[in-house]
């Protein structure tokens, strides 16, 4: 990738961290697949339908809760940040 000269830009800086940022991105969603595939395939057959349903029943609680939380928890820091600048 070319990048115009600009004063202060060091190519060989930007390139290392765009390999570096790459790198981090692949092992994010590789590890994001994983835990799909184990989650999707492995845990359900190890322990059973019942079991599963268990076990999935208070992450789906859990989830549900987290998601409503969090859109409260984000509209107080976006008032707080209007009001305070």
């Amino acid at each position: 990738m070319k990048i115009p000269a600009l004063p202060g830009f060091n190519p060989e800086a930007f390139e290392k961290y765009f390999k570096n940022t790459g790198w981090l991105l692949i092992a994010r969603v590789g590890s994001l697949f994983i835990k799909m595939l184990v989650t999707t395939f492995a845990l359900p057959s190890y322990l059973g339908s019942a079991h599963f349903g268990t076990y999935n029943y208070p992450l789906v609680i859990l989830a549900f809760f987290t998601g409503i939380a969090t859109m409260g928890n984000r509209r107080t820091h976006y008032t707080t940040a209007l009001t305070t600048s």
